[in-house]
């Protein structure tokens, strides 16, 4: 159960940065009907309905000296990689059969580019 005044706080806030008009539109219907209506028994619908609209408006994450390191680390192995294998292509399953499956079809296509 979301807090009905804390919701509408953080929708109030969201419309200051939103940019999709519809969206917008729903929000402010859904503000109006719960301030029209404050003890009608679907304001927990509406409520939750807000939520979804605002729910990744209040998480900032700041990543700390390590974790920046961390990832320039692996975004240097990373293209290391790609800039050797080109064709390498990444799986929606990534295990280990399924990367070894296409790192080898990425050496097959840079021999094959080779031999050319």
């Amino acid at each position: 159960m979301h807090d009905t005044e804390k919701t509408v706080a953080r929708a109030e806030k969201w419309l200051e940065t939103a940019k999709n008009e519809e969206e917008i539109e729903d929000v402010q219907r859904l503000i109006e009907r719960i301030a029209r209506q404050p003890d009608s028994p679907r304001v927990a619908v509406w409520v939750e309905a807000l939520c979804q609209f605002i729910k990744g408006t209040r998480l900032t994450v700041t990543l700390n000296g390590d974790q920046e390191n961390a990832v320039v680390q692996f975004a240097t192995v990373m293209n290391n990689i790609f800039t050797e294998l080109p064709d390498l292509t990444v799986p929606r399953d990534r295990s280990l059969e399924s990367l070894i499956e296409k790192l080898t079809d990425a050496f097959i296509s840079k021999i094959k580019a080779e031999s050319k």
